[in-house]
């Protein structure tokens, strides 16, 4: 993993660095991302505890994700993160996840997968658990299986996944650009909603 936020790392910011995962050919979950937050060594899923973290203006190459931010599954503990004007690219299958975050502003990211040639399921961007109070703007999701090698593959732009949230409290998914999903003869999808209510399109 390029960067891990753990243990209730909080006030931290990333911001111009270059981390590149793209020697990394292994496609399990597990082994490779460029930044996360997850309060174990082994598992990117695991419930993270990182706050009012700022990645800013940063090259993230390859990996299986780009950018996983955890918070706690019981209560929220993740709030106040920004991830914006960040260019990743070529990851395996998932751009950004925020799982159980509050309050999150992801924006003018730049998210694509033009030169990888082995790939699995693209995500640009998914929302999950009790992840709320989202802004999503701007953001630029292109180029699903430009190199790809296999053409069949599924492609989701913005995917909302078991995402429930109260009146007040809704995601807010605006004035994002979506364009050229190109695997051959896969079924795509420029915004996806599984199960998840007060997504505000």
């Amino acid at each position: 993993w390029g960067v891990h936020l753990t243990n209730g790392a909080n006030n931290d910011s990333i911001v111009s660095c270059t981390i590149d995962n793209s020697a990394v050919t292994s496609t399990t979950v597990d082994n490779s991302a460029g930044i996360v937050a997850a309060n174990s060594s082994t598992d990117l899923n695991a419930a993270g505890s990182a706050s009012n973290t700022v990645i800013m203006n940063n090259v993230i190459k390859g990996g299986y994700y780009g950018i996983i931010l955890n918070g706690g599954t019981a209560a929220i503990d993740a709030s106040g993160n920004k991830i914006t004007g960040n260019t990743i690219q070529d990851f395996y299958s998932i751009g950004i996840e925020i799982a159980d975050n509050d309050g999150i502003t992801i924006s003018y990211n730049d998210i694509h997968r033009i030169n990888r040639t082995a790939v699995g399921t693209f995500e640009g961007l998914e929302l999950n658990g009790d992840t709320k109070n989202s802004l999503v703007i701007g953001n630029r999701i292109h180029d699903t299986h430009t190199a790809a090698s296999t053409q069949t593959g599924t492609a989701y732009g913005i995917f909302s996944s078991a995402n429930d949230v109260a009146v007040g409290s809704e995601n807010r998914i605006v004035n994002n650009v979506i364009y050229n999903f190109n695997s051959g003869s896969g079924i795509q999808y420029a915004l996806y909603n599984s199960s998840s209510d007060g997504a505000f399109y």
